[in-house]
């Protein structure tokens, strides 16, 4: 292995299973392959490329031939032989057949679930060699956002660059009016282009040729879009209609239809046209550099980051002088394949992020720990099965069978029984994935866009090494005892194997484990809905205006109903949007989150008063409103309390703290978002972007309502509202994910170790028939029997327990901490009912067994065979 950075384990894989004249000549054209890709496509995506290579030579025509041993030699029936001895335990064998099928069901998911976020953007051909523009700012998070002057600018010196920018338009087919149901609207994504987005990208058509270019008026669309909006995958020539921001129609051809993207890319493409529409539409100039769009791409096959970087930052000055308030202090290039990661992090973030780390991490860990605790239960299995066929073992010896036809014999049959639970995987996959996909935001697992050689692949690397780690060691270990022992009865598979109590031990380890976060997840859930937000949820409806005037229409229709309690506008809204600013009081600077309210608004979501007065309505409707600022009691004890009536700064403007609220959070209680110091001021309504109402009925019901009232008002606006319980979507998104992923896993353990428990407790009772038999005979009770059965069983459960709830408890309290700003204690109740819960399981496994024991006669149990 002459290139250091070549995989080693890898290297030596193809080693070991390579003909030696083979060998030499494919690790040169490998190994060269690999030089190429590192400078093409980097280190990382050249290793994983060396990977699939080498498992693509796992051929016959390149595999060793075993030494000594001739396919014609293999004895004929060892499949009916296997079929056999599966009929004549079908309990144990269904059992495991059905495990190991959950595992690998379970398994094939977490595995596509990591995929899903490492192949994020591979999508695109030239991935490799195009980067996102983002900006640097001192002790600030980046920005994911690029003055729209500063592709054009690239281009002028030679660098190709080019924009992307989404906006959420109404749309309608064309022949729709707005009477008779032509109010109703669809909220479309219409993404704006250079044309070097769609050179560079390859996006093609539907017959996977290059997307013509556009004219004036000329639009893409997905197929999906296709087909909500005409009826026909291929509707080229057909018009739409959008709603532009000053109400007017216009009208757009279909140009061309290109396929949707994959879920794992950064981009929801839905209609695509040329940039230059965005002046049209908007009425906002694309070159200048005080309009930013989502985001400026660089094509770079060559990968000279330095001098592109060098260029770019040239035009610092004239960004900053454009942008007081957005200063970037340098531009940095992020390949596509590696951005994704970093966009959830980023300040204007446009664009669709890869998943939490933390989430492709917990399921491809439990999916690879019920693997292993499938893999464990099917070594136990068997060797416990294997105690009744020693004697079928020592026939074969005597009979001219070597010790290889009999570890042949049983992994031949091991793997029988892997095939067959994998093609019951496979079905119970197929339904499994889109319950999987339910509990998400978007589609994970697209199995129409995963190429068939990586199931191909991924099928036989998982039955290869599950079906090798579950039953290399039961043949090694059955095949190991001489015939004439077994004859004489001197063999007995003792029932404390060291091996299968540990396997035994780790597995209620993990069952400890997962029903300890099961029962966290679960109580985290409930204290997520009771914990009060510091307002009120219930009731309360948002609706976005694009005019301040619709306000004044709405209220004046809203305040006819009776079962609307409140209207109010705003420009902020509590949970969803605030600014954060600083405020000077006492010569003293103050970090705050500003929200500008109207009157009546903190009243509608019921934001309790503490001291002093809310805000009223005068002086808003004409002229500028008061000078007036409520706080809340965070941002009171900062100030040193008791803040009442005095003189705050905000931007530059003096206002009068007149009320102290209490403390409310300003979003969804994820991550870091805490409850910070706050600040309200008056607006006037000329500033309001929402309406806000409170009703007495039903917030739904109403929300469908108001949608009504609002086509009426305003028919060619698409209609917005959304409820202020949405504020709680994601964090009930999450504990449904957490709580229903943990009651899968937990499941699946408790009923493979039963099983396992179960074969290790019969083992011990068939091994210590004889000795039950004369304590039955001097007059012991069942019950006796029962402790002297469990014994060898609790101090497992003991050394489990340990293990599992202190494993539990680390994983979990950095779970919790990593994604709830508040959150449930851990508390001693915790860690009880795992243990009472497993102790019930195996109490009920060991009496179950030691009632079929003491029904047995002692003198059958005393007779020597």
């Amino acid at each position: 292995m002459s290139h250091p950075h070549l995989p080693k384990f890898w290297f030596r894989l193809l080693q070991w299973f390579c003909r030696e004249e083979l060998f030499e000549e494919l690790q040169g054209d490998l190994e060269e392959a690999f030089e190429e890709n590192i400078e093409s496509v980097g280190l990382q995506r050249a290793r994983r490329i060396y990977r699939l290579e080498v498992l693509k030579l796992f051929r016959l025509s390149v595999i060793k031939k075993p030494a000594g041993v001739r396919v014609s030699q293999l004895p004929g029936n060892y499949i009916t032989t296997s079929v056999r001895a599966m009929k004549h335990n079908p309990f144990y064998i269904a059992a495991n057949i059905l495990g190991m099928a959950l595992a690998l069901s379970i398994g094939t998911i977490g595995y596509f679930n990591y995929r899903f976020n490492d192949t994020f953007n591979e999508y695109f051909p030239q991935a490799a060699s195009i980067y996102k523009v983002n900006g640097l700012r001192t002790a600030e998070s980046t920005v994911g956002t690029s003055p729209g002057a500063l592709a054009p600018a690239l281009h002028l010196a030679g660098i190709a660059a080019f924009r992307y920018h989404n906006e959420s338009i109404a749309v309608k087919l064309a022949n729709q009016s707005s009477e008779g149901g032509g109010h109703k609207l669809f909220m479309e994504g219409l993404s704006f282009t250079d044309p070097g987005f769609i050179r560079h990208f390859d996006l093609a058509n539907l017959n996977k040729e290059p997307l013509p270019a556009l004219s004036h008026g000329e639009v893409y669309v997905s197929d999906e879009t296709a087909m909500k909006f005409f009826g026909d995958p291929y509707p080229v020539g057909k018009l739409l209609t959008v709603i532009l921001p000053n109400h007017q129609e216009q009208l757009l051809t279909v140009k061309d239809v290109f396929r949707k993207l994959p879920n794992n890319t950064s981009f929801r493409l839905s209609i695509i046209a040329d940039f230059e529409h965005l002046s049209d539409f908007y009425g906002i100039d694309e070159n200048s550099w005080s309009n930013w769009v989502d985001g400026t791409f660089v094509y770079a096959p060559e990968g000279d980051m330095t001098r592109l970087v060098s260029q770019m930052n040239t035009y610092l000055d004239v960004q900053n002088q454009a942008n007081k308030d957005l200063q970037i202090s340098e531009y940095r290039l992020d390949n596509i394949l590696e951005w994704p990661a970093l966009e959830a992090s980023l300040h204007n973030s446009a664009f669709v992020p890869q998943m939490h780390p933390a989430a492709v991490a917990g399921t491809l860990g439990s999916a690879i720990g019920i693997l292993l605790l499938a893999c464990f239960n099917f070594i136990n299995t068997s060797i416990a099965l294997s105690g009744n066929r020693l004697k079928e073992i020592a026939v074969r010896k005597v009979l001219g069978g070597n010790r290889t036809s009999t570890i042949t014999q049983f992994i031949l049959e091991n793997f029988l029984m892997i095939g067959v639970a994998v093609v019951i995987a496979l079905g119970l996959t197929y339904y499994m994935i889109p319950g999987y996909n339910a509990m998400m935001s978007y589609e994970i697992i697209q199995p129409d866009q995963i190429p068939w050689t990586t199931f191909v692949y991924f099928g036989l690397v998982l039955v290869l090494c599950v079906g090798l780690m579950a039953s290399a060691y039961p043949a090694l270990y059955i095949s190991k005892f001489p015939s004439l022992a077994i004859f004489r009865n001197k063999v007995v598979l003792s029932g404390k194997n060291r091996l299968m109590t540990v396997l035994l031990t780790f597995q209620f380890a993990l069952c400890f484990y997962n029903i300890f976060g099961l029962l966290v997840t679960t109580d985290n859930a409930w204290y997520q809905e009771r914990l009060g937000r510091g307002y009120d949820l219930g009731g309360v409806i948002n609706i976005p205006l694009s005019d301040p005037q619709q306000y004044t229409l709405l209220e004046d229709r809203l305040k006819q109903q009776t079962d609307v309690r409140q209207i109010a506008g705003t420009s902020s809204l509590v949970g969803f949007s605030f600014n954060n600013s600083s405020i000077d009081f006492n010569g003293q600077e103050y970090e705050v989150a500003e929200l500008g309210v109207g009157a009546g608004y903190l009243e509608t979501l019921e934001i309790r008063l503490i001291n002093g007065s809310l805000f009223s309505g005068n002086g808003t409707h004409t002229g500028e409103p008061r000078k007036e600022a409520v706080i809340n009691s965070m941002l009171e004890d900062q100030l040193g309390g008791d803040a009442l009536n005095k003189p705050i700064v905000v931007d530059g403007d003096r206002y009068t703290i007149i009320g102290v609220v209490e403390d409310f959070n300003l979003r969804q209680i994820m991550f870091n978002n805490k409850i910070k110091p706050c600040v309200m001021r008056l607006m006037r309504p000329q500033s309001y972007g929402y309406a806000t109402l409170k009703t007495d009925g039903l917030a739904t019901g109403k929300n469908r309502e108001l949608e009504a009232l609002w086509y009426e008002l305003f028919p060619q606006e698409l209609y917005g509202g959304f409820l202020q319980e949405d504020v709680m979507q994601q964090v009930r998104q999450t504990n449904f994910i957490m709580i229903n992923i943990s009651m899968i896993v937990a499941t699946i353990s408790i009923l493979i170790s039963i099983v396992g428990l179960y074969t290790l407790i019969s083992l011990i009772a068939q091994k210590r028939k004889k000795e039950f038999g004369i304590r039955k005979v001097m007059g012991a009770s069942w019950q006796q029997i029962t402790q002297l059965l469990g014994r060898d069983i609790y101090w497992i459960l003991g050394i489990a327990a340990i293990i599992g709830l202190a494993g539990g408890s680390a994983v979990m309290h950095s779970v919790l901490d990593g994604i709830y700003a508040y959150h449930i204690d851990i508390s001693i109740i915790h860690y009880v009912w795992p243990v009472m819960i497993i102790l019930g399981i195996v109490v009920g496994a060991v009496g179950y067994k030691m009632m079929q024991t003491s029904k047995l006669n002692p003198v059958e149990q005393l007779r020597v065979e």
